[in-house]
Parts: structure tokens; C-alpha cells; sequence
């Protein structure tokens, strides 16, 4: 009865320790569709971030169409932070990934104090000559 027991004993612990890492460990999908609060349409090329405290940042863009993806997400709660050029930076705090895959749309609305600096330059024979424009986000329409 001993060796039995000594026997089945180490397959029983590596049961449980299995069975507790498989839970920890659980991988989901995120995906989702960034849009313009106004034109209600995709937005490509947007940054998406996925990060906790615990766990590493994720990062993806928004493709052509706004939709995007982060495949192989393990379980827990992030925070998303979305960025494009004229836009507002957009935060999702406290998002819980508790499920093969969540789907989340994320808003962005143009940014009124954001601006661009574009900066130009050429050289010929009377040297270099140079001008920069100030974008402002509120001259955009």
C-alpha cells in the first residue's frame, strides 16, 4: 500500500501544479476598431498600446480599414493607450481580459491643441535656405 501510494503521489502534486499554471497562464484575443468620433470611420495606422503592471506591453497598429489585433494576450487587467498624429491621445484604464477574446472599439476625436512642425530645406549655390510651418490642429477642418 506504501508503494502505491508513493507511486501515484508524484502524479497527483503534478496534477494540481499543472492545473494551477494553466489558469494563470490563459491566453485571450483583443481586438477591436479605432474610428474618428465625427466621421464615424476607421482610422489606419493608429498605435495602439497594451500594457500592466505585472505583465509586458503589447503593441499593434490599426490597419487600413481601423481594425486591429493583439493575439496572445495573457488574462489580466490592461490599460490601452491609443495614439495618431492630430488626435487626441486616447486611455482606456482597467480593461479585463478574462475570455478567449474581447472585442473593444475605441473613439478618437481630433486633438484642437495638437499641432505638426514641418520643417523644409533646400541648398544651391546661394547656400541654404530653409522654412518651417506650424500646423495647428484647430486650422484642420
Amino acid at each position: 500500500m506504501k508503494y502505491i501510494l508513493l507511486i501515484i503521489l508524484p502524479f497527483i502534486l503534478a496534477s494540481c501544479i499543472n492545473d494551477n499554471n494553466s489558469r494563470s497562464l490563459q491566453i485571450a484575443t483583443l481586438m477591436g476598431f479605432v474610428f474618428d468620433s465625427e466621421l464615424k470611420e476607421g482610422i489606419p495606422a493608429v498605435k495602439i498600446a497594451l500594457a500592466s503592471d505585472s505583465l509586458p506591453i503589447y503593441t499593434t497598429y490599426s490597419n487600413e480599414l481601423g481594425y486591429f489585433k493583439f493575439d496572445s494576450v495573457n488574462y489580466g487587467i490592461y490599460n490601452l493607450k491609443a495614439y495618431f498624429i492630430l488626435y487626441n491621445t486616447k486611455q482606456i484604464s482597467n480593461i479585463n481580459i478574462d475570455s478567449n477574446v474581447v472585442f473593444l472599439d475605441i473613439e478618437m476625436n481630433i486633438g484642437l491643441g495638437d499641432s505638426i512642425k514641418l520643417n523644409s530645406f533646400h541648398i544651391d549655390s546661394n547656400g541654404y535656405h530653409g522654412k518651417t510651418i506650424v500646423i495647428k490642429g484647430s486650422d484642420i477642418k
